[in-house]
């Protein structure tokens, strides 16, 4: 019984959020006009017209297809470039406060530097999607082979496994931390995709 009350609980909260914020939106446009800020009424007439538009589900697919590119690169990027950092202790010691550094940087501040290189267009946004996901797969790449227990790497060794590799991948992929990366790191490259949409 505690479930759904719950459950109810957060829906009416979500509810009210979701009312009040457009009536705050609602006021603002009362207060500053068309010249600043649309109806909350016209903002829904508009998007009812886009999404009726011919171009808006070729956008889209262009959009899902340059998300589902920068996802997998910065899967594959930063797999590699964590498993080196995490194995190479120097490397990874040295570059990893440079890689939290550039996390750090606002996206879009580095937007003119991709148009520049890659221009308008499909690439443009994978760049800008990658920029946005490979990097927290390296750190919880890095980070998960900096974890691995030491017997893990001495059973590795004396089982005589033919890559040194296996054993932390064994040991953190399941479950653990890389798993998590590659979980929960879709929504960088999405938004990375979106923010450089053309809809």
């Amino acid at each position: 019984m505690k479930q759904p009350t719950m459950a109810r609980r957060t829906g009416l909260h979500s509810l009210v959020l979701i009312v009040a914020l457009v009536a705050i939106w609602q006021l603002l446009y009362g207060w500053v006009g068309d010249v600043a800020l649309a109806s909350p009424l016209a903002t829904l007439r508009y998007t009812a017209t886009l999404f009726a538009s011919e171009s808006f589900a070729s956008h889209v697919l262009d959009t899902l297809r340059a998300f589902g590119i920068a996802y997998a690169l910065s899967v594959v990027m930063g797999l590699l470039v964590g498993f080196w950092l995490g194995f190479d202790r120097l490397s990874g010691d040295t570059l990893e406060p440079m890689i939290v550094s550039l996390y750090a940087i606002p996206k879009l501040t580095l937007y003119p530097i991709l148009l520049l290189a890659f221009g308008l267009g499909l690439s443009a946004k994978v760049a800008f999607g990658v920029l946005h996901g490979v990097i927290p797969i390296i750190l919880f790449t890095l980070s998960a082979v900096h974890n691995t227990k030491p017997i893990l790497m001495k059973t590795g060794r004396v089982r005589n496994l033919s890559q040194k590799g296996r054993a932390p991948i064994n040991s953190s992929m399941p479950g653990r931390k890389i798993a998590t990366s590659a979980r929960i790191a879709p929504h960088a490259p999405l938004g990375g995709a979106f923010s450089n949409a053309p809809i």
